[in-house]
């Protein structure tokens, strides 16, 4: 068994991993070390050269600034294997040719079709019930634990991919493109959509950066066609008309010292609110361990009597706020936003594509706080900055 094919199964089983199994997912990341490890002659000499490799070890750091608070708190521990994913994930990459990296591409590919089996065929069989879980704001079921949002991001970047891919421009892989699309509005993730927009939103940005003119009516042109689109998508989609109807009514339901956990987006108004009182009134720097009991102090003061049921803010940005303090909030911006701006650079359009798509989620979500969310920033990321992929990287 060769190097390409031991790299290509252990990416099949992790992403098995990824979709049935934790514990799988978990063992796949220490296997991905033995085998960068094993190539070490490739990536060790480029060490201090290499800015992915640089990259990838910065949350490392950054991690200290929040554990030095309480050192020996057990979850402390739990974030920094969650941060170490990057560093394994870039040495993997790092460690294989740039044709197994387009097979490993493929391969997410195809998962994706697999895992897409379940919530489609759950939707044709319960066409009814699935449209009344619409209404009240749920989504399709899914693999990952039924994590909808964590793998509606999986999908996006699948469409990522496919995007960047020289090939999108037969008409096979635009078809399946299309097909994507059409499959993540169905599964009516508003995370997911708020993804496709910041992608469509850079890809315009970008193209109109590589022209030589503008005129304002393609700009005029521009906002037509998504205007268009949006409106084509809104009577065709009942997800998308029932999803946005239960958005407005939800927010409509949020009131001031009354905090009901039925409805999601007024959850996470009011602890999202409560983390900002907290940062505001010096309740940050507490280091992570210290975030859940810090966010119950002062949503207590907003909904006296209520217990919080979750340990962490609904955004990336208040997380860092409150347990590493507003410098470690900057650094983490910092550090998050590099790959936009070397992609901008280096004219890597999937670099780009995929910051603002994870910085979207991070606004709504504490996306890179637990496995999942840091595993999909990584992965992508990782194939995307790897020398062959950036080559394919010119159509879109």
């Amino acid at each position: 068994m060769n190097k390409h094919q031991i790299a290509v199964g252990l990416f099949i089983i992790m992403l098995g991993g990824l979709f049935w199994s934790r514990a799988v997912l978990s063992i796949t990341q220490g296997a991905w070390v033995l085998f960068a490890l094993w190539q070490y002659r490739i990536w060790w000499p480029q060490l201090t050269k290499d800015t992915l490799l640089l990259w990838s070890i910065c949350p490392i750091g950054l991690f200290l600034l929040g554990w030095y608070q309480q050192p020996y708190a057990l979850v402390n521990y739990d974030l920094l294997l969650t941060f170490t994913v990057y560093p394994v994930v870039v040495l993997a990459v790092r460690s294989v040719s740039d044709g197994t990296i387009k097979h490993l591409i493929n391969i997410w590919q195809w998962a994706a079709v697999a895992g897409l089996l379940y919530p489609l065929g759950w939707y044709l069989l319960h066409i009814q019930e699935a449209h009344t879980a619409y209404g009240a704001g749920r989504s399709l079921p899914t693999f990952m634990d039924t994590d909808h949002i964590r793998f509606s991001i999986f999908l996006c970047a699948t469409l990522l991919f496919s995007l960047v891919n020289k090939n999108t421009v037969t008409l096979r892989n635009k078809l399946g493109v299309a097909v994507l699309i059409l499959c993540i509005i169905l599964l009516s993730v508003r995370t997911a959509w708020l993804i496709l927009f910041a992608m469509c939103l850079v890809a315009a940005l970008l193209n109109i950066r590589s022209a030589k003119r503008w005129p304002v009516y393609n700009w005029l042109l521009l906002l037509l066609l998504f205007a268009g689109i949006s409106i084509t998508i809104f009577y065709l989609f009942p997800t998308v008309q029932q999803k946005i109807a239960y958005t407005l009514y939800d927010w409509q339901q949020f009131k001031p010292g009354n905090y009901n956990p039925d409805f999601s987006d007024g959850a996470r108004r009011a602890i999202n609110h409560s983390a900002f009182q907290a940062v505001l009134a010096d309740g940050s720097n507490t280091g992570w361990a210290g975030i859940p009991d810090t966010l119950q102090r002062y949503f207590s003061q907003s909904f006296p009597g209520t217990v919080l049921q979750y340990g962490w803010p609904f955004n990336q940005w208040l997380f860092w706020w409150m347990g590493s303090g507003w410098w470690g909030m900057l650094l983490f911006t910092a550090w998050l936003c590099y790959p936009f701006f070397r992609g901008w650079k280096i004219n890597n359009k999937g670099l780009v594509y995929w910051t603002a798509a994870i910085m979207v989620s991070c606004l709504v979500e504490c996306t890179l706080t637990f496995q999942y969310g840091v595993f999909l920033h990584a992965w992508p990321l990782a194939l995307l900055w790897g020398g062959g992929v950036k080559k394919m990287a010119v159509n879109v």
